[in-house]
């Protein structure tokens, strides 16, 4: 399928089946899409060690109206000087751009966040809006996953879930390199900033992979199988509705009765 951005670009979408994606949406994989838009991060001092990836995938309505390409650099390991309490096997961080075909330029830019506030557990979801206020502070925003299968911790009805969101004007908020959006990672967490403060060199360059169902059956499914291990906790399913981003920790459903998680981050 040709998709037209701009005046003379054009993407041959390679589309693609997914349980992990609501029925109304397609999804589809383009290498030189992804490339031309993939986001820019420098690591400064919290970089190590190396992501090990930026996965993609793009998904779309049905009449290919409003696109998402959907990105996730990916950790093998996640540092921190508090220990066990904010150290991890594996690390997964969202960043998310819009497009309105046959626009080039991104509408919406939606990243994982820092959060100072302890009931955010120090995150925050991010949106980057052409056009909106500057939220004054983060606020929990209450929304539902979707349910199993298309979210495999999602149950008949989808979970609840808190997660804090801040809006900000995406032409105040994100610098572009082209069509690439500019990030710094903010702490050892591995959340994004597009503050300017924090670009410092080393820049990442991960390999590019696709997020196919095979990947996402792993971060699923394979990463709980010890203490220390962080599962995948996001629900990708439907990136289209706010606030974008759900994310449900599933590490009380997984573990057994008693058993206290070491990890809250």
């Amino acid at each position: 399928m040709l998709l037209q951005l701009g005046k003379a670009k054009d993407y041959d979408l390679q589309p693609e089946e997914s349980k992990y994606l609501l029925e109304h949406l397609k999804v589809f994989f383009c290498d030189s899409l992804a490339s031309d838009y993939a986001p820019i991060v420098y690591g400064g001092p919290f970089d190590e060690p190396k992501a090990e990836g930026l996965y993609y995938r793009i998904l779309s309505d049905l009449n290919l109206a409003e696109l998402c390409l959907q990105y996730y650099m990916y950790w093998m390991e996640q540092l921190c000087l508090g220990g066990a309490s904010a150290s991890h096997r594996y690390d997964y961080e969202p960043i998310l751009l819009f497009l309105k075909p046959p626009q080039e330029h991104c509408y919406k830019v939606v990243n994982g966040g820092f959060s100072a506030r302890l009931d955010c557990r120090f995150h925050k979801t991010e949106i980057h809006t052409v056009g909106v206020t500057r939220d004054e502070e983060e606020a929990p925003y209450i929304s539902r996953t979707s349910p199993s299968p298309f979210y495999p911790f999602g149950g008949e009805q989808g979970q609840e879930i808190v997660n804090c969101v801040k809006q900000y004007p995406l032409e105040a908020s994100i610098y572009f390199l082209d069509h690439h959006p500019v990030f710094a990672l903010r702490q050892c967490s591995h959340v994004f900033s597009g503050d300017a403060t924090y670009f410092r060199q080393p820049r990442m360059n991960p390999p590019l992979r696709r997020l196919t169902d095979s990947i996402l059956h792993e971060w699923y499914h394979e990463h709980r199988k010890s203490d220390r291990e962080e599962p995948f906790g996001h629900d990708v399913s439907n990136p289209f509705e706010f606030p974008h981003v759900r994310y449900f920790d599933p590490k009380g459903l997984l573990r057994p009765a008693g058993v206290a998680p070491l990890s809250q981050m």
